[in-house]
Order: C-alpha cells, then structure tokens, then sequence
C-alpha cells in the first residue's frame, strides 16, 4: 500500500463512442498512473468508448485525495444529472462518467467539451470532443428534404473597368531611391511634376 502522504503524477484522459444513433451520450473522465494506460484503454474498449482527449500532463496527486470533476459542456449540450462528481485516489484506475444529450431548442452545436479537475488548490482543463458525426445529423433532424427553395433578393451593379497603369515618359521622372523590389520590377521613389511619386521601373522595353 502505497505511504498515506506519497504523492504520484496522476494522467486524466476522457473516453467516449466514436458515433451515436441517438441524441444522448456518456463519457467517462479516467484517473490513472502512467503505467495503466494500456489497461484503461482496454476497458474503455471493451465498452465501445476511445480516447477523446487527455491532459498534456500529469497532476500530482496525494494518496487518498478527494478529486473533483466538474463537466463544462458546450453549446448546444446539456448533462443529464450531476455536473460534479468525485472520488478517492487510492493509486488504481478509477473514473466518474457523465450523460449529456443535445438540447432540442439550441440554434448551435459544438462537439468541443471540456471536464475542470480540482485536486486541492491545483485546477485543471481536459479537453475533449463529443462525438462530431451526431451533431451534424442532429442538427439536421426534423428538416424536410423536399423543403421549397427559398429565393433571396439580388440586384447588380455594372462597375466602372479598372484603372490601367499610366507610363510615365522616364524624361519627366527624377528617381531618388528604390523603395521595393519583385517580380514586377523595381519600385523607385521620384519626382513627377514636382511632386513626389512612388513609380514601378520594369525592363527597359516598357520605360520610355
């Protein structure tokens, strides 16, 4: 048994189904030691569940720490039940699930969750996703696929042609320096009449 005082970098992952057929969804925040991954990862599997998200790292955990997980979820989701739950760290795999389901009156989905862990004083954000191929067939639940066009209003405006390029005669241009430089030529900064101009100089067929 592990010292009542010994701490260990605890690893937080969320698991949940690839795909739904319905509007509900369970997802279950994993604590485990680093070494456990490939256990979790197999029970999770044995529960159709994959790994949606993790924390980049560990957090330091106290044996017999309460830990605490609250689940923010996104727009257009709502829990079902509690949005806190807790448990024990006893140095083993352990996990709390959590049910949400699409709320009918959203106008907006997201499939980007997030679960705030608070171990005493340390808090921290797992990220993760819900599954992204139901919120597209949800959203486009109740819709008729025959539904009528709907016709927006439109008008046009015939536009002016663009301006073209004017060629300066070189004779009546004083360059001062180069300001620029690519595919086009050289940009040179000059005098025109007397005021200053910023001028392209391309090859010598196009500057009279």
């Amino acid at each position: 048994m592990p010292h009542l005082h010994s701490t260990r970098a605890v690893k937080f992952s969320a698991y949940g189904p690839p795909a739904l057929t319905n509007a509900t969804c369970r997802v279950f925040i994993w604590a485990y030691l680093p070494h456990q991954a490939d256990d979790v990862r197999e029970l999770a599997a044995a529960q159709h569940a994959m790994e949606t998200g993790r924390l980049s790292r560990g957090l330091q955990v106290e044996f017999r720490a309460m830990i605490t997980i609250r689940l923010e979820p996104p727009v257009g989701w709502k829990c079902i039940g509690e949005l806190s739950k807790s448990l024990h760290w006893l140095g083993d795999m352990e996990r709390v699930f959590f049910d949400v389901e699409l709320d009918p009156d959203a106008t907006e989905w997201s499939a980007l969750c997030r679960a705030r862990i608070v171990v005493g004083t340390h808090v921290a954000i797992l990220h993760f996703s819900l599954p992204a191929s139901m919120v597209g067939r949800q959203r486009h639940r109740g819709m008729d696929d025959d539904a009528a066009d709907v016709e927006y209003p439109s008008s046009f405006e015939e536009l002016a042609p663009p301006v073209e390029s004017v060629v300066i005669p070189r004779h009546d241009l004083v360059f001062q320096e180069p300001v620029g430089s690519g595919f086009f030529g050289t940009a040179y900064k000059a005098l025109y009449l007397p005021t200053n101009q910023q001028v392209r100089r391309l090859d010598p067929v196009r500057v009279q």
